[in-house]
């Protein structure tokens, strides 16, 4: 797109080759929304969106009816740059002014926590906030609670239960895989007039004729097929209500895309208590 818009993918960001394509899908006076294709590629390694833009501008992500703020924007000179962890639709319009947590950056809250957990009620200055602009956004790893450990715990119970029900399974497929072949071996190929030349003497693996002009060949049938063995359980699903930070400058974020929790340092300039 010109000197509009640069996608920069590096190098081990997807496992195989991939055409990857950039359009322009609408413009207004203050709003372009860019296409970047195939939807819902996730990235290795991040890539690199560079924009033409003014520093009243940001960039979202369109997930799920919603607009999800971009992290790590930064302005330089006439543009923005922002890293993207997967492709999809992105939107480029004026920085918002409301604080919704569900549609913008959680790091933009003012006092960078919900409802009354704000800092102080003041304004965050100093190496207790982050500027916006230097990369990368301090971070710290957050503290699991108790649930944390609760979820695991009843996932490793469901984990031996289902090793346990594998196991079983497994044997129950071999014997009847064995039983299958048993039946088979003698006639499965064998040319026939009629099923009495392919009969097997089971009724669970029953031979039949399929003829073909007064000839024909032996199959057997599996008359009580085993059906499929048991799934393994869905490892936990964890959010910030299952952390703390231990530093009350940092607010627990989960990435939209990986799903991966931080402790991220809270923009500087913002006011706790809902104020602006």
């Amino acid at each position: 797109l010109g000197s509009a818009l640069t996608l920069e993918i590096p190098q081990g960001a997807v496992s195989r080759r991939t055409l990857v394509t950039v359009s322009e899908v609408s413009a207004a006076r203050n709003e372009r929304e860019f296409e970047l294709e195939p939807h819902d590629l996730q990235l290795q390694v991040p890539a690199q969106l560079i924009v033409d833009a003014s520093s009243e501008m940001e960039l979202s992500h369109r997930e799920n009816e919603r607009d999800v703020r971009v992290e790590n924007q930064v302005h330089e000179a006439n543009h923005l740059r922002a890293e993207l962890h997967h492709l999809g639709r992105i939107k480029l319009h004026p920085a918002h002014a409301d604080d919704d947590p569900q549609t913008h950056d959680a790091a933009e809250l003012d006092g960078g926590s919900h409802g009354d957990g704000g800092v102080d009620g003041g304004t965050l200055e100093g190496d207790t906030c982050w500027d916006g602009t230097s990369l990368p956004r301090p971070a710290l790893e957050p503290t699991p609670t108790a649930s944390v450990a609760d979820k695991f715990s009843a996932w490793q119970k469901a984990m031996n239960e289902y090793q346990v029900a594998a196991a079983a399974f497994s044997a129950a497929a071999k014997e009847h895989a064995d039983a299958y072949n048993a039946a088979a071996q003698p006639v499965a190929g064998k040319s026939c007039h009629q099923n009495a030349d392919c009969d097997t003497g089971s009724l669970d693996f029953p031979g039949a004729c399929r003829v073909y002009y007064e000839v024909g060949q032996c199959v057997v049938q599996d008359n009580n097929p085993i059906g499929s063995g048991p799934a393994a359980p869905a490892q936990p699903d964890l959010s910030c209500a299952d952390f703390t930070c231990s530093d009350s400058s940092y607010q627990c974020e989960q990435e939209a895309s990986t799903q991966g929790i931080a402790c991220i340092l809270q923009r500087c300039g913002r006011h706790g208590g809902g104020g602006k």
